[in-house]
This record gives C-alpha cells, sequence and structure tokens, in this order.
C-alpha cells in the first residue's frame, strides 16, 4: 500500500493488481484487454498513441470509476484525479479535486448547515486522509472543494511501442508509474498548501 503524505497524492499497488487479476496475471491487463480499440491510432490496430495520448487512455481506465478501486490509487481525503489536455494545446495537465472543510472559507457558516465527514463505514484506517463523505439530504449542507490544476508540460512520458497483449500492459504500467511520481511531484506541492501543510514530505 502507498505510504500518504501531505504530497502523495496517487500510487500504485501491484500486489493488489496480481492478487485480484482475473487472467491470473493483471487485473489492470483485463481491463486493457476489454477495450482494444483505445490504445492504437484509428483504423491502424498496430500504430501505437502518441506519448500523451497514451498516457491519458491509460490514466482514466486505471482510475475509479472505471477501475474500482483503480490501479492507480487516490489518496482517500481526496476527490478525482484526472488527466487533461490543455487548452493550448501545451500538453496533459493534472487536476485534482481537493475537499474543503468549511473553516476554510472567510465566512463563517451557520452550524445548522452539514459539512464534509470522514466515513465512519470505511474499513482502512488511512489515519489523517480518511475518505470524507457527503452527509445525507435531511439538513441544509455546504460542500465546498477546490480543484487544482498542475501542468505536466515538459515532463517525460512513456512512449509505447505496443497495441495488445501483455506488451500493452507493460507499456501502460510504465506510463503509469512516471504519471504518478510527476502527479505527486506538480500538484503535491500545490494541495499540501491549499491544506495549509508543508510542501515537503
Amino acid at each position: 500500500m502507498t505510504a500518504w503524505t501531505p504530497t502523495t497524492l496517487v500510487g500504485i499497488d501491484d500486489a493488489y493488481d496480481r492478487a485480484r487479476a482475473s487472467d491470473g496475471h493483471s487485473r489492470l491487463g483485463a481491463y486493457l484487454a476489454d477495450r482494444p480499440g483505445r490504445f492504437h491510432e484509428y483504423g491502424e490496430p498496430d500504430t501505437p498513441l502518441t506519448a500523451a495520448e497514451f498516457a491519458a487512455a491509460v490514466w482514466e481506465v486505471a482510475t475509479s470509476p472505471v477501475m474500482s478501486p483503480g490501479y492507480v490509487h487516490t489518496r482517500p481525503d481526496l476527490g478525482a484525479v484526472r488527466l487533461a489536455f490543455a487548452e493550448d494545446g501545451s500538453g496533459l495537465v493534472a487536476r485534482v479535486t481537493v475537499t474543503l472543510p468549511h473553516s476554510a472559507l472567510r465566512t463563517r457558516l451557520p452550524y445548522a448547515w452539514r459539512d464534509w465527514g470522514p466515513d465512519r463505514y470505511g474499513l482502512a484506517d488511512e489515519g489523517p486522509y480518511r475518505q470524507l463523505v457527503a452527509p445525507g439530504d435531511d439538513r441544509p449542507a455546504v460542500l465546498v472543494t477546490a480543484e487544482v490544476s498542475a501542468p505536466l508540460a515538459g515532463c517525460s512520458l512513456h512512449t509505447p511501442t505496443a497495441t495488445r497483449s501483455h506488451g500493452l500492459v507493460a507499456d501502460a504500467k510504465q506510463a503509469l508509474r512516471l504519471l504518478v511520481a510527476h502527479v505527486n511531484a506538480h500538484a503535491g506541492p500545490m494541495v499540501a498548501t491549499v491544506h495549509g501543510q508543508p510542501m515537503t514530505a
């Protein structure tokens, strides 16, 4: 399991991936095999995607909600961690949804307005990074989130060479290892700052 820190937002658990593999090799591999058209150029099944296109495609498959739990695990107190293409064409951007308590607001809200709360039924003890859940609809609530946007332009990406089978899985895992490192390095300090925590872990 990943050891969460203020700047560690995502991680990979290969042991879990192997232990839960329906094909006996990799749970991620089974999800990739179910989507054969996603990882090659349109109409060219032997031509891999570009590094950036491949990174975005495998990240989408390897994270929730497609894989739940994902091959890429997200720190429980965070919302989604998504990859998108920058509007100016400069490359990929990591977008992290951060849940925030009412105390982060400049205005004091009425006490009766409910806030995010810890998942009291969660099975895993994640320390200060427990999952936060929305309250029920029986009382008024204000649920605050912030979206952190961290450009990944200039980061090294894995260039795939395969479009199927074990080669595709190996390419995907290498691409995801690099992406996890980049997201933690670039978005992690930003999220830590939003939470008022040290930027170094």
